[in-house]
């Protein structure tokens, strides 16, 4: 009789270990395809990333015509030679 426990228990075991096996390569297999979705937008966030910089790097400078540099916001032309860095300390506007 007692080794009639110790087999069951034997059996018992082997198909707990056998579905937590089973369990862990299930979770495992959801957790990869989880990183693959994010992989991919990720690649697909990035692709986006670059086309905006590289178009705007593209545009940079179009706006500048005969000296003059466009203003986007008020549409007005501004000469280029009136506008300065906020850095610029030789500026006539500059008080010190």
């Amino acid at each position: 009789m007692k080794t009639l426990k110790f087999q069951v228990f034997k059996v018992r075991r082997k198909a707990w270990t056998l579905r937590r096996k089973k369990e862990q390569k299930g979770q495992k297999e959801q957790r990869n395809e989880g990183l693959r979705i994010a992989e991919s937008t990720w690649q697909v966030a990035e692709r986006f990333y670059i086309a905006f910089c590289s178009n705007v790097l593209s545009t940079e400078g179009k706006d500048q015509v005969r000296g003059k540099r466009v203003q986007s916001m008020h549409h007005q032309e501004v000469p280029q030679s009136s506008t300065m860095s906020p850095n610029d300390l030789e500026h006539d506007d500059v008080e010190g």
